[in-house]
């Protein structure tokens, strides 16, 4: 009885079909939905495409396939909140910063959010990082007007991870700083940090193929001084060679299975990195197996010698806006030793 119970809970069923459809690159999708799930208030800011995006962002592109295959097999693809090929089911290339998986701009989420997470931003921002990034809303992204600025996830979230970043490691130290982004997506940390700051270094890597490619062309597009894109095969290579003061990840931990992670934090502690930087959306870390259950990630990070030094709401000065604003998370710092 417990088995038929489990195979009608919703979640397990669509991530067992599409285990099945995978195999001849299908999965379950209904195209309308992402679009049902938008307020009239938002716009996408992409009327056309830049020249070359057309023939570049293609599912049938050699580099994309070619990511496919190095990345097959091996343990820190393995996936688990992707498994259900949402990338490759919800995704269209061309608009890759719209309402998707990687990131989340509208769902269930109100016009009053937006205005009163950015005037937070505006408030509590020692830097002014918010009016430092710019917002074009190519490639899909979902903009609202507030107080004629135009304001995208992307955007808002990059100002408040920047000034907690420089909060912690100081302005100038993040803005010179070797930052490697582990499970970077499109790239859109390591082009804000770009953006605010040209003289650092910045690294982003990715366990995911489509990632990889999307973060490649972006951070390409975008000309972004002192980045370079390191795909999953040749990363150990790049920790083995380089020093990285800071190590970022934005939400993949939570969404990987435990062995996955543990597989980058030991990469970490080995080639002595010696900061953590982690967004997640609860305030105790935690992987997420392939069935969707929760794995403690505090005590691996324990084990390979990271200690939290402090773990704060993303909107730490107010109790309101934690609960009110855009997609509240948590911003959990780790130091090595």
């Amino acid at each position: 009885m417990g088995r038929v119970r489990r195979w009608l809970n919703p979640n397990q069923l669509r991530l067992q079909t599409n285990r099945l459809l995978r195999r001849w690159d299908l999965g379950l999708y209904r195209p309308s939905w992402v679009e049902s799930q938008l307020p009239e208030q938002y716009t996408h800011g992409d009327a056309a495409l830049p020249e070359g995006a057309e023939a570049a962002l293609r599912t049938d592109h050699p580099r994309l396939a070619e990511l496919r295959a190095r990345y097959s097999g091996h343990c820190a693809a393995a996936v688990s909140a992707w498994s259900d090929l949402r990338l490759e089911g919800q995704i269209d290339l061309r608009r890759f910063r719209g309402d998707s998986q990687y990131l989340y701009q509208a769902r269930g989420t109100s016009d009053a959010a937006y205005a009163l997470s950015t005037h937070y931003a505006l408030r509590h921002g020692r830097l002014g990082v918010l009016d430092r990034l710019d917002e074009d809303g190519l490639f899909g992204a979902l903009l609202h007007d507030v107080d004629g600025r135009a304001i995208s996830r992307d955007r808002l979230d990059a100002a408040l991870e920047i000034e907690a970043l420089a909060e912690w490691l100081g302005a100038d130290a993040l803005a010179k700083g070797r930052v490697l982004d582990i499970g970077a997506g499109y790239g859109r940390l390591v082009h804000r940090l770009a953006q605010w700051a040209p003289d650092g270094e910045r690294v982003a890597t990715d366990a995911v193929p489509t990632s990889t490619f999307l973060c490649e062309y972006y951070l390409g597009f975008r000309a972004c001084p002192g980045t370079q894109v390191i795909a999953l095969h040749e990363i150990e290579n790049a920790l083995s060679t380089r020093r990285f003061d800071l190590a970022t990840n934005v939400h993949s931990f939570g969404e990987a299975p435990l062995a996955s992670v543990r597989w980058w934090i030991e990469r970490l502690a080995a080639a002595d990195v010696p900061r953590l930087f982690l967004v997640h959306v609860e305030p105790e870390l935690f992987a997420l197996e392939d069935d969707l259950t929760r794995a403690p990630l505090a005590p691996v990070l324990e084990t390979l010698g990271y200690r939290a030094v402090d773990v704060q709401p993303k909107y730490a000065h107010s109790d309101a806006v934690q609960r009110l604003g855009v997609f509240p998370a948590w911003y959990h710092c780790y130091e090595r030793g």
